[in-house]
């Protein structure tokens, strides 16, 4: 195996803990990695020697036409090989990452013959798509050699959905390899938060269903030794917060602090993450579309903010999601709460959270660093790629 091609539609691979250890986990076996996106909503500066092969907006919109709309596999057929006729690279393995990375290596494996597997992040249940949506994937789906998720909940939802043969499946958890290293400097120390201060941060996507709203909203009935730090994922904080309340103007720099540095790489986070007390984590499907809604309810191991901040040894507060609320409770790594949000402020206020940090950084250690299944991950894809 010299050569891989990962299909990530998405494109930000760097902002994709399992994504990101993957291409490193390949690299360091002197693979030659390929990017096939939409284009990245980062910069790429840390993706060393890796070939980012973007799409474009336009081609990207005839795509989605060809995909999601008319469900077309013989249009979608014709539109992979005419990237074919502008590709010159010869590819030993084809890692298609959800919906859209799956068909479009399906696509390719007609065309060319390359062995592929699929690697899921989200997963599309039918009861909120449609028939039509879901028969490309599912086809897609089954010719794969190999299919990798989180957990077994996330497995056994994938597999009724796509009719998978559970022999092929792959457990690996969405989290990033090794534990984390804080940075001498600090994004608290920036934005000038006093050293007294106990930090909650949060951080990720700012949404509805990350429920980043109902949270802002409680800071003013927090006791004077907590401060917030919001920070969006990709750098737009500012434009979040003066879409919900421009109201909360008199709080920012007093009591909420606002995080604009989006970092290029999720393992890269010590930076915004040193000195930060507990990290706030909260899901609520809103089933606005199919990826907030099922995909969220049955959220297993596919969590990449809890996996970051255990991964520093941060503890989290976080409602009842599933199968990180029971090893949170079970593991003493954090405090799960209701969906009522009104009770955060006493939860801040009565518990320490200084001892629940070495918690939170062993179980990233036993149960969800990448190179935990780093060996078997490898001897699984070349295994793949010798069928060719």
């Amino acid at each position: 195996m010299k050569k891989v091609l990962i299909i990530h539609p998405e494109g930000n691979v760097l902002n994709n803990p399992s994504i990101k250890a993957l291409i490193d986990l390949l690299q360091n076996h002197g693979i030659s990695v390929s990017i096939h996106c939409q284009g990245s909503p980062v910069r790429m500066d840390h993706a060393s020697g890796v070939i980012l092969r973007p799409w474009g907006k336009i081609y990207g919109r005839i795509k989605r036409i060809a995909l999601d709309y008319l469900a077309s596999g013989l249009v979608s057929y014709a539109l992979i090989l005419i990237e074919l006729l502008f590709v010159r690279e010869k590819y030993d393995l084809i890692i298609g990452v959800d919906r859209q990375g799956i068909i479009e290596a399906y696509l390719w494996w007609r065309l060319t013959r390359v062995p592929y597997v699929f690697w899921s992040f989200e997963i599309m249940f039918l009861a909120e798509t449609s028939v039509k949506y879901k028969r490309l994937e599912k086809i897609a789906s089954k010719f794969a050699s190999l299919w990798f998720v989180q957990d077994k909940l996330r497995a056994s939802k994938l597999r009724f959905e796509n009719d998978l043969a559970n022999s092929n499946c792959r457990l690996v958890p969405l989290a990033s390899a090794g534990v984390g290293k804080f940075s001498d400097k600090r994004l608290r120390d920036e934005l000038g938060i006093p050293k007294s201060k106990k930090v909650a941060m949060l951080m990720g996507s700012l949404s509805k269903w990350s429920m980043a709203f109902e949270i802002i909203n409680t800071v003013d009935h927090w006791t004077s030794d907590w401060v917030l730090v919001v920070h969006d994922r990709y750098g737009k904080t500012d434009a979040f917060m003066r879409k919900i309340n421009p109201s909360l103007t008199g709080f920012v720099q007093s009591k909420i602090f606002i995080s604009n540095k989006a970092v290029d790489c999720v393992d890269d986070m010590g930076f915004i993450l040193s000195g930060v007390t507990v990290g706030l984590v909260f899901y609520k499907p809103t089933f606005g579309s199919p990826y907030t809604g099922n995909n969220l309810a049955f959220l297993g191991l596919a969590s990449g903010k809890v996996a970051t901040y255990w991964r520093y040894g941060i503890p989290v507060i976080m409602n009842s999601i599933g199968e990180y609320s029971d090893i949170t409770i079970s593991c003493c790594a954090g405090v799960v709460m209701s969906d009522n949000l009104n009770d955060l402020p006493d939860i801040l206020a009565q518990h320490e959270f200084s001892s629940l940090g070495i918690n939170a950084k062993r179980v990233f250690e036993r149960m969800l660093d990448f190179d935990l299944y780093r060996d078997r991950v490898w001897a699984d894809l070349t295994s793949v790629a010798k069928v060719r």
